[in-house]
């Protein structure tokens, strides 16, 4: 959570961690380290697909939400 400078209690759309590392493994099929990933308003999911990523391919992702 230290990524990020915000207020997560104002922040929109948190899962269980269960819930994101499934949807952050569901961005990850079919994808080529040429691929643009954005994460909307679920910084639970940005957390773990940037968890699964540690030591892969470059992939280009974004955290892109609205308090």
């Amino acid at each position: 959570m230290d990524m990020f400078m915000e207020d997560w209690n104002a922040s929109q759309f948190w899962y269980t961690e269960e819930t994101a590392v499934l949807l952050a493994k569901q961005l990850l099929q079919g994808a080529a380290s040429d691929t643009n990933i954005a994460v909307i308003s679920a910084p639970s999911v940005f957390i773990q697909l940037k968890n699964l990523l540690v030591g892969r391919a470059s992939f280009t992702i974004s955290s892109i939400y609205f308090d």
